[in-house]
């Protein structure tokens, strides 16, 4: 009896020290899904909102980033005119934690002719991730 008692503890801690051995610690297994920045829709704000081709445009985009590192982000802002796409890039600020509102500038092409100009704009966090794109509107007066 003795003997049959001692040959299942060892058959039984063969089979889990196999078992165990086959887990490779973690790594190369599925991996959680990666949660990107997002911008808020509805909530920009394009000071001033009637600009002169070569203002200084300033937006205020509300935010969530779970990781936390929308600040030093960069954002990116195009239009298309004529066929031509003109894009600029903004450094982000005033934005340190996992919500709120962004802001970024950028110095609008002096060649831009007077009318409604539509902006997309997105984001790309200190880690590198990037948002979904949305679009504001801009006003661009003439002389």
């Amino acid at each position: 009896m003795k003997r049959a008692t001692l040959l299942s503890w060892i058959g039984g801690f063969l089979l889990l020290s196999i078992a165990f051995s086959g887990c490779g610690g973690g790594g190369g297994g599925v991996t959680a899904p990666a949660n990107p920045p997002q911008l808020i829709e509805g909530t920009t704000v394009v000071i001033p909102p009637e600009v002169y081709p070569g203002a200084t445009v300033v937006l205020e985009i509300g935010y969530i980033d779970l990781s936390s590192t929308m600040n030093e982000g960069i954002a990116y802002i195009s239009h298309t005119l004529d066929g031509q796409t003109k894009t600029y890039q903004g450094l982000i600020s005033n934005a340190p934690g996992s919500e709120g509102t962004l802001v970024t500038s950028f110095d609008l092409s002096p060649f831009v002719p007077p009318g409604e100009l539509w902006l997309s704009v997105f984001v790309q966090n200190s880690n590198g991730s990037s948002s979904q794109s949305i679009l504001v509107l801009l006003t661009v007066l003439g002389d």
